[in-house]
């Protein structure tokens, strides 16, 4: 150990490596051996709604309760139609007999 220097031996319980990574290397898990190791490889498990080709994530449209692909409008909560009013100092929502409204 070096004074001064601190060294990081496991992340969330789980050991990292002693090896040294390289320029543009990652801290990657290691189900195998079940270790946090360097890795020059960058593979991605697309889930639902979700496409990755080659760098590029996107993701469908939401629907439900809200609608959207990077600006999300929220449109209700549970199925039931929303009156949402934007103020910075409001503190959730209330039901006013047939739509949430804002709470301030």
């Amino acid at each position: 150990m070096v004074p001064g220097v601190i060294t990081v031996v496991a992340l969330r319980g789980r050991a990292v490596s002693t090896t040294a990574p390289t320029a543009g290397q990652v801290l990657k898990w290691n189900g195998v051996s079940n270790i946090w190791e360097p890795s020059s490889s960058l593979n991605y498990n697309a889930g639902p709604g979700i496409t990755i080709f080659g760098s590029t994530i996107s993701h469908t449209s939401h629907i439900g309760d809200i609608t959207g692909i990077t600006a999300i409008t929220v449109t209700g909560l549970q199925g039931k139609k929303s009156f949402y009013k934007c103020s910075k100092y409001w503190r959730g929502f209330k039901w006013n007999g047939s739509a949430w409204e804002a709470c301030y």
